[in-house]
């Protein structure tokens, strides 16, 4: 057998720091209904998978597309409920289409995309790893 670090699904969890009484928060059940719904209907309609309709959420082609962009408002809402719930009311979750690296076969390429700003993302980061550390501290990891 490997030693190799992995990751199931049962493992992640278990360790993940969900917020506090997460389950029982309306407003995050029916923020992602909503999102999921939507998203589905709209696969369907468009006859995508995933994939395809996540590159056309990031493509600044399709900024203007008004199915696009009530995607990207159901997902700024789960965004705000989740931050909501961990207690975090003073991040933004605003998006916007910036130029970003992708990996190729070839040197890397700039492609465009949408990504929330770096500030968000940066105090998101370091609060989770701060969180995680402290948590797995007190479980004694």
């Amino acid at each position: 057998m490997r030693n190799d670090l992995r990751y199931t699904p049962t493992s992640c969890f278990q360790t993940f720091p969900f917020p506090e009484r997460w389950r029982e928060s309306p407003e995050l059940g029916s923020v992602a209904q909503a999102y999921y719904e939507f998203r589905a209907e709209l696969m369907a309609q468009s006859q995508e998978g995933l994939t395809k309709l996540y590159n056309r959420f990031h493509s600044p082609e399709f900024q203007h597309d008004s199915q696009i962009l009530r995607l990207h408002e159901l997902h700024g809402a789960m965004d705000r409920a989740v931050l909501l719930a961990y207690g975090w009311s003073d991040i933004s979750t605003a998006c916007e289409y910036v130029p970003t690296m992708k990996t190729a076969v070839t040197p890397l390429i700039t492609a465009v995309g949408t990504t929330v700003a770096a500030g968000p993302i940066a105090y998101v980061t370091r609060f989770s790893l701060a969180f995680s550390h402290l948590t797995s501290s007190e479980q004694g990891r």
